[in-house]
This record gives C-alpha cells, sequence and structure tokens, in this order.
C-alpha cells in the first residue's frame, strides 16, 4: 500500500512539474525539486492539478478536519464562506498534508520544504486542530457531555470509532452549544478569527440566523435547549398570553400532551406569532419570517390561537354584552372581563362554551376547527372532571350541567340520574303543595264563615274571645282578618310561589331531560292527587 502511494506522489510530482513548465509561471527552472531558486517566488500550482490530490486524500481518509473544510468550502454555501481565502484549493492541499504525511502530499512538500522561495506555500490557512487532536477533544468531549451527536462517532457495541464520524463536524456541533469545555479552546481560537463566527464551524445557528435563504440551513433545527429557554423568557413576562397557556396545558393535560401542537417548537411558534417583537422570539423570527427562508423547521405545525390583545378585547365585548360567571375570572377596574390578568384564551373559550353562538366567539370556532376538537377549551364533555359546565340558552342534551346551586353539578351519567329523580319530585311536591293549600282554604273558610254566622260572643256562651272579636261592624262585609288563618295561609303561599320558582327554574336549565322531568312530576302527582282538589265529601257522610 505504502509502495503504491509513494508511486502516485512520483505521478503527481510530474504532474506538478508540467504544470510548472505550462501550467504556473514560465520557468526554466524545476520549482517543485528546487524551490528555492529565486526565479520560483511567483510560481503557483494549478487549480486542476491540486483537485485530483484533495480527492484522493479525502477518498482515503474523509473524516480529517482539512477534508470537512473542503466539504464546506465546496457546498452551496453562503458567498462569505466560499470566496474565504481559506477556501483557496492550494490551502485546503495545505491544511490535509500539513496533517497527516500522505503520499499525495509528497510534492507538496517538496516545494514547500525549508529554503522554499515559493510564495504560495506561505498562504494563510485555517488553524485547524490535527485529525488525532480532533478525535481525542471529541472522545474527551463525548465521555462528559453524551450528547447525541456523539452516536454518530460509534460502532453498535458503544466504543468510540474516529473513523466512522466527521470529526471535525461532530466536534464544531459539540462546542457550539458548550463551547467552555477545556477541550473547545481550539474550537474557540478557529472561532474567534476576523469573520469565521459566521461560519458552520462556529455553529451553524449563527449564520442561518443571519442568512436563512441558504441551500444549507434547510435541515437546521434550534437548539431544544435554546427552544426551551425562549418559552420560559417569555412565559415569565406576559403568563397571560394563549400560546403561554397552551404550553402549561401541554404540561399540565396528559390527553393533550401528545398533540402535535405541543411540540416545544411548535408551542414557540404560536407565541412568537403572536408576539413576533418580544424578547425570546429573535431566534424564532430571524429564522422564520425572513423572506426566502428555506429552514424547514419553521413549517412546522402550530396551533393558530387568538392574539393577546385580540383575545382580551373579545372577553370585554362578550362580558359587556352578557354577564357570565366566567367574566369574574378577569377583573379589571371597569368591571368584570375588563382585565387582563387572566389566562385569557381559557376564560374566552368557556364563555363560548357557554354562548357559542355570541358573534365574538368567531375565533373560537375557527380554533376549535384545528384538530382540537376534544381539547377542554373547545369540548364540554372534557371539563366534567373539575371544569365548569357551559350555560347554553337554548334546548340541549347533556347528562354535564348545573342545576339551581353552584355546587350542584352533574358530571357523570348516574348522578344526572338521580338529580332527574330530585327534579320529578320537585314537581310531583308542587302538586301535593296545591292540595294541601286547597284543603286548608276550604277549613279556613267554613271557619270564617262559622264566625260570620255566629258571633263570638255567643259561640262562648256569653264569654267574649275579644281576640277573636273584630273592633269594627264592617267585618260583616269584608272578610275579618283572624291571626290563626291569615297567617298559616300567608307562609304557605310563599312556601308555594317559592316552590313553584324553583320548579321554572329547573325548566330554566334548558336541558331537554331536566325540562321533560317537569312536567312528567306534574303528570304523575295529578294523577295521585289531583282528584281531591274539587272533591267536596257529601254532607253528613262522616258524622
Amino acid at each position: 500500500m505504502l509502495h503504491s502511494t509513494r508511486s502516485l506522489g512520483v505521478v503527481a510530482l510530474f504532474g506538478l512539474f508540467v504544470v510548472a513548465t505550462f501550467g504556473g509561471v514560465a520557468s526554466a527552472v524545476d520549482c517543485i525539486s528546487t524551490p528555492s531558486d529565486p526565479s520560483c517566488t511567483t510560481f503557483t500550482i494549478d487549480t486542476s492539478e491540486i483537485n485530483p490530490n484533495i480527492t484522493a486524500l479525502c477518498d482515503m481518509m474523509p473524516n480529517m478536519p482539512g477534508c470537512t473544510l473542503n466539504t464546506i468550502c465546496s457546498a452551496a454555501g453562503p458567498s462569505f464562506v466560499t470566496t474565504s481565502a481559506y477556501c483557496a484549493r492550494f490551502v485546503i492541499l495545505k491544511t490535509l498534508c500539513d496533517d497527516m504525511e500522505m503520499g499525495y502530499c509528497d510534492a507538496y512538500r517538496s516545494m514547500c520544504r525549508a529554503g522554499s522561495v515559493v510564495a504560495q506555500c506561505n498562504s494563510t490557512m485555517l488553524p485547524l486542530p490535527s485529525t488525532d487532536s480532533t478525535s481525542t477533544y471529541v472522545e474527551n468531549l463525548c465521555n462528559t457531555l453524551n450528547a447525541t451527536e456523539c452516536n454518530l462517532c460509534k460502532d453498535n457495541s458503544g466504543r468510540f470509532v474516529p473513523a466512522n464520524c466527521d470529526l471535525l463536524a461532530v466536534y464544531s456541533d459539540l462546542c457550539a452549544f458548550s463551547p467552555n469545555m477545556p477541550e473547545c479552546q481550539s474550537w474557540r481560537g478557529i472561532c474567534d478569527l476576523n469573520g469565521l463566527n459566521r461560519w458552520p464551524l462556529c455553529g451553524a445557528q449563527v449564520s442561518c440566523w443571519d442568512d436563512p435563504t441558504q441551500a444549507y440551513c434547510a435541515n437546521y433545527t434550534i437548539p431544544s435547549a435554546e427552544i426551551e429557554s425562549s418559552i420560559t423568557t417569555l412565559c415569565n413576562a406576559m403568563p397571560n398570553m394563549p400560546g403561554c397557556t397552551l404550553n402549561q396545558e401541554c404540561k399540565d393535560d396528559a390527553t393533550v400532551s401528545d398533540s402535535p401542537y405541543c411540540a416545544r417548537f411548535a408551542v414557540l411558534k404560536t407565541i412568537c406569532t403572536d408576539m413576533p417583537r418580544m424578547r425570546g422570539c429573535g431566534n424564532y423570527t430571524s429564522l422564520c419570517t425572513t423572506s426566502g427562508s428555506v429552514v424547514k423547521q419553521c413549517s412546522t405545525d402550530a396551533l393558530s390561537l387568538p392574539g393577546t390583545s385580540n383575545t382580551a378585547s373579545l372577553i370585554k365585548s362578550i362580558c359587556a354584552e352578557m354577564y357570565m360567571s366566567a367574566c369574574e375570572r378577569c377583573p379589571g377596574k371597569n368591571g368584570p372581563g375588563t382585565g387582563t390578568n387572566c389566562s385569557l384564551i381559557t376564560v374566552y373559550s368557556d364563555l363560548c362554551l357557554d354562548m357559542p353562538k355570541m358573534t365574538q366567539c368567531a375565533a373560537w370556532t375557527s380554533m376549535c376547527t384545528q384538530n382540537i376538537s376534544s381539547w377542554p377549551w373547545c369540548n364540554e364533555e372534557a371539563l366534567r372532571s373539575s371544569g365548569e359546565p357551559p350555560m347554553k340558552m337554548y334546548f340541549h342534551v347533556s347528562t354535564f350541567d348545573r342545576i339551581l346551586f353552584e355546587t350542584w353539578v352533574t358530571r357523570t351519567p348516574l348522578s344526572f340520574a338521580g338529580s332527574w329523580f330530585i327534579c320529578f319530585l320537585s314537581a310531583v311536591l308542587y302538586e301535593v303543595m296545591k292540595l294541601v293549600r286547597k284543603k286548608m282554604e276550604e277549613k279556613w273558610e267554613e271557619k270564617i264563615e262559622d264566625i260570620r254566622l255566629n258571633p263570638p260572643e255567643e259561640q262562648m256562651n256569653g264569654v267574649v274571645n275579644e281576640s277573636l272579636v273584630p273592633k269594627k261592624k264592617s267585618w260583616y262585609h269584608f272578610p275579618p282578618f283572624v291571626a290563626s288563618i291569615d297567617v298559616p295561609r300567608s307562609l304557605m303561599q310563599s312556601l308555594e310561589m317559592t316552590w313553584s320558582l324553583m320548579v321554572m327554574l329547573i325548566a330554566m336549565t334548558f336541558n331537554v331531560a331536566l325540562f321533560m322531568a317537569i312536567p312528567a312530576g306534574t303528570l304523575v302527582g295529578t294523577l295521585l292527587v289531583g282528584r281531591f282538589l274539587g272533591y267536596k265529601a257529601p254532607s253528613g257522610c262522616c258524622s
């Protein structure tokens, strides 16, 4: 192998000799073999002769840092990379040959040996670490960081194999996210050079943030840690933003956490679409709002929510038009629903679950068409465990409802069935109450008539009961006030009225089943006691 490599080197040497005569500056001297001759100062090797050597070297050892540099310079990257002096073909050959003593470098080493006057040999190259050094740095970093990038350099058994990966690319990725590691000193030295901080080697995110329209940015993704930090910054600043409520919902509710809308970048996109100028949205805005951006991550599906200011305005408008209990959760100086110190999207959704036909709920309707119909924001069934039942002012069918009192909420079919039976009995009891009052009125009427026909003093055999004797003679023409009759009558009337209003309010839940419990109870109650309402026993039947 060594013999064949050196033979190829000899072939390359002859090729370079030809170039010395025809492709470079005309010279009668062989500047490859005698580079110290003064006439060789301006001699240059032609690019067409350099490229085959670079290709051969990188075919043999593609993991060399110089080969990574060659790939970067040859790609359709930004012009500040491809036109850099570090990307000159001779400079790349020099970078490779100064790293490894290989046969394809014999001509270079001969031309650029000590005493050479060839100016091309003094070209400034990028101070890349050698292949062996880069391999050591990567292995040490992987032992410390255990990053996913390290898997590229391991075999199936988990053993570190430097020949398996692009060493410089992995080294750069590791140092881009942990730049203060001791092993990253060489990387920092490279990136501190003028203009190098914009190169992909120094963190592709930098150059892609500057110009996300470049082809090599297509597969770039914002690091997870950076996304999480941005979300935290944004939601600490404005926790009432709809996107921040989404973020919390994705963390707290296991039924929605698997949704693609809960992916961390999708959450960031939702927030930054709402508030693009906030601190924390800089990375997203640079990558994804630049015209012509090719970053595929920017096309991630994200939940489209009403904006923060729009949601606050909609809540205020709804609460001004119709007060609902959810309005109390956004108190403001101008009344319920006028504040913003609340979970805006949750309150807005609760209001629209109550009254979905309100014009202000068009944005809510649009939101709920995005494959989140089962979420608590859009589905009353999802609120059963702990949420508030919606207030529907129209006939509806549901076993999740509130009846009369704040705490009387039916969350299960069984609790609804029990509540239905209570409502049914309340209607039956109302019919019984009417019967009792009717019978009491009959007795009171007989008593009043007896008093009218038989004055109290006569009934008492000359002993007058002053409490039963009216003070004026007008009682013969008007019904007298008798405490033992009028006080119970007024109490019974008040109780009957209260009971009838409660029965009416049950019907006004507009729940079809609960509504039907009232006429059903009335039907059964009338069947049981209705015949007694107009019934009078024949006189003398029971004497």
